[in-house]
């Protein structure tokens, strides 16, 4: 049986608008500016002047989103910590299919924290690893000319493997320690790991391109998210949602 969808995917402003200074300010000004509209407009449109100042503010805040994500992949740093927060604060965003985020240390496998665990609108369970921007991606072996993966992402390989392990071993305990932990319901299934890390532009030749694809398809059940990917793919989403309108 289909679950419901969780209450933060039907109601995308709970995702957009995570801190609670966010969601305050936004209660406190709809009725404000409900207040100003005449009274003399009809219910209907009322409601619909609100879904339009809604869908002008989500994309304001989307943008402001991009333009700190530009920011910080231009100053290139190199703290992961930095990373980590950036991505705890927004990782919802730019993954829209996603509802509920678990943050490090909230929920421990075997003594270990991956830096988060998200859940998708059906409650499935998935879990993704950070490294920085700056991550090497690819080395060459010049005696055979094919790129293999750098030591930092062949780490972050077997760590996350070994997370989904885990996870797919002590599913029962560790569903009971997140409905206790968060008091939400997952369902862990094959949970699919995903490493966020480098940027597009290492990948200089057409050969690294074509090893990387290569490297990335071979992964069981494990996707190498690129920054700049995930930057497209949020200015992507931006720019057809003004289309639409």
């Amino acid at each position: 049986m289909i679950r419901r969808p969780p209450r933060s995917t039907l109601f995308p402003y709970t995702t957009l608008f995570r801190s609670t200074e966010d969601r305050q300010a936004l209660e406190d000004l709809i009725p404000e500016y409900l207040a100003n509209i005449p009274g003399t407009i009809k219910a209907k449109k009322k409601l619909q002047v609100i879904y339009d100042s809604l869908d002008a503010g989500k994309k304001i805040y989307l943008k402001k989103v991009i333009e700190e994500f530009k920011n910080k992949l231009d100053r290139n740093s190199k703290n992961e910590n930095i990373w980590q927060k950036f991505l705890a604060d927004y990782i919802l965003v730019l993954r829209h299919n996603y509802g509920e985020v678990l943050e490090k240390e909230s929920v421990s496998l075997q003594g270990k924290f991956p830096d988060f665990m998200l859940v998708d609108a059906y409650g499935y369970l998935d879990i993704y690893e950070i490294k920085k921007p700056s991550t090497n991606l690819l080395k060459l072996d010049g005696s055979r000319n094919n790129y293999y993966w750098d030591t930092e992402i062949s780490k972050a390989i077997a760590q996350v493997e070994n997370y989904t392990h885990q996870a797919q071993r002590h599913a029962d305990s560790l569903t009971i320690d997140i409905r206790k932990a968060k008091r939400i319901e997952v369902n862990i299934v094959r949970p699919r790991g995903y490493i966020i890390a480098g940027r597009r532009s290492q990948l200089t030749s057409s050969k690294m391109k074509d090893d990387f694809r290569i490297l990335c398809d071979s992964l069981s059940n494990i996707d190498i998210i690129l920054y700049d990917d995930l930057l497209e793919g949020l200015e992507t989403f931006v720019a057809r949602t003004e289309k639409e309108t």
